[in-house]
């Protein structure tokens, strides 16, 4: 993942495969360290928590470590519904979150195929802004113009 490779250093899924669940969307995938397989991660998609087939208990004692580390550096602000980022924040939110930003990667590579699509401050999460024009140095001078803070996503995923 080019985009979000950032977010949690050194973990990574692959082989991910999605589907419609009981109670909403699910996934199974392969959750990864430094390119090493640890631990094959299902969702069932019935409302439920993970789960996470063929961790050692090593791994597993890395992993909570990585998130309480995660977690201390999550916004203790509340929010909405009276919990913050911190006391919500753990391994299952992680691995979604990774899931998520595959997701989105890989729906931003099919729309970069035929058109431009860039990001602006002002996107939200998982938002992006497209035009209906290939990708080209022309197209690039037009956004960077009225945009001048965008993020070409043509040019990051290339």
């Amino acid at each position: 993942m080019k985009l979000f490779k950032d977010r949690f250093p050194g973990y990574s899924i692959k082989g991910l495969k999605s589907f419609q669940g009981m109670e909403g969307d699910g996934f199974n995938a392969t959750l990864l360290k430094d390119g090493r397989k640890i631990c094959f991660v299902i969702d069932e998609g019935n409302g439920g928590c993970l789960h996470y087939e063929g961790i050692s208990d090593a791994d597993l004692k890395m992993l909570k470590e990585y998130v309480e580390v995660q977690r201390m550096e999550k916004s203790d602000v509340k929010g909405e519904y009276g919990s913050s980022d911190r006391e919500l924040f753990g391994l299952d939110w992680m691995v979604t979150d990774m899931v998520d930003a595959w997701e989105f990667e890989a729906k931003m590579r099919r729309l970069t195929k035929k058109k431009t699509v860039f990001t602006t401050p002002d996107c939200g999460p998982g938002e992006a802004r497209s035009l209906k024009a290939p990708f080209d140095a022309k197209i690039k001078e037009k956004i960077l113009k009225r945009y001048p803070n965008a993020v070409i996503l043509n040019e990051v995923l290339a």
